[in-house]
């Protein structure tokens, strides 16, 4: 399962999500980000971890888990806490 609970409403955030990871990171070739985009990032970021399922651990790198939150975290070292 992708989501927390499969709920159609955990699907759209994460959609939700991509989109304004992807917009503000410039589909993640940005190589700085001014306060603000941090501060959007970081929400973007926690909406994402809030719908996504949290996997048995063993999925490996190929997860939208570790492109999209564990990969942006290191690449602008922010912290999705």
């Amino acid at each position: 399962m992708l989501t927390q609970n499969g709920l159609v409403e955990e699907a759209v955030q994460l959609d939700v999500a991509k989109l304004l990871i992807d917009d503000i990171t410039e589909l993640r070739t940005k190589t700085g980000l001014s306060m603000e985009e941090r501060q959007s990032l970081h929400k973007a970021l926690k909406l994402m971890n809030r719908a996504l399922s949290h996997g048995t651990g063993n999925e490996g790198k190929n997860t939208l888990r570790h492109r999209y939150i564990d990969d942006v975290v290191a690449k602008y070292d922010l912290s999705v806490k």
